[in-house]
């Protein structure tokens, strides 16, 4: 304790140095798609959907942990470097979810949307921590590219019944 106390000043020192460190790992990988605009929508959420499984691999399962405490137990007081590179995340996805579904689109479907996917991203990550898991066993582990695939054709699915019930309505 007198390690963490001179070196971080307390717990909550030592916890965000350690949330600051996660944040930074978050950013460090190329983030090429966010130039990518002239992409087609779908393209560019593949590209955020293997960006994210990507960065938060089973190597940084730790970063989801995080995050997910986050999000069960917040302090306002403490709004993390990691975060804040979610929120970016979660903007990106907003804005190519809201491509795919048209600017007239509810605001709430598109943000529901956008955090179902990232939802999946980091329980994905999570399940890498235990493969052997009764729920999540899995005869082979699907790499980053195919989950990613996985999930981007979910999502458009998901999203093309949506614009289809609003065509409908």
């Amino acid at each position: 304790m007198a390690g963490v106390c001179y070196h971080f000043q307390s717990k909550e020192g030592l916890y965000h140095a350690v949330m600051m460190d996660a944040g930074r790992q978050l950013s460090d990988l190329d983030r090429n798609f966010v130039t990518s605009t002239h992409l087609p929508p779908e393209q560019r959420l593949l590209a955020l959907t293997e960006s994210l499984l990507q960065r938060l691999s089973v190597k940084r399962a730790w970063i989801a942990k995080l995050l997910a405490r986050e999000l069960v137990d917040h302090d306002d007081n403490a709004h993390s470097h990691a975060a804040s590179r979610l929120e970016q995340d979660f903007v990106l996805l907003q804005a190519v979810m809201r491509d795919l579904l048209g600017t007239d689109t509810n605001s709430d479907a598109v943000r529901l949307h956008a955090l179902t996917l990232i939802g999946e991203c980091v329980f994905y990550s999570l399940t890498g921590e235990n493969p052997r898991h009764p729920l999540t066993q899995m005869t082979v582990t699907p790499s980053t590219r195919t989950l990613a695939r996985f999930l981007t054709r979910r999502s458009l699915g998901a999203l093309r019944r949506k614009s289809a019930d609003q065509d409908t309505s």
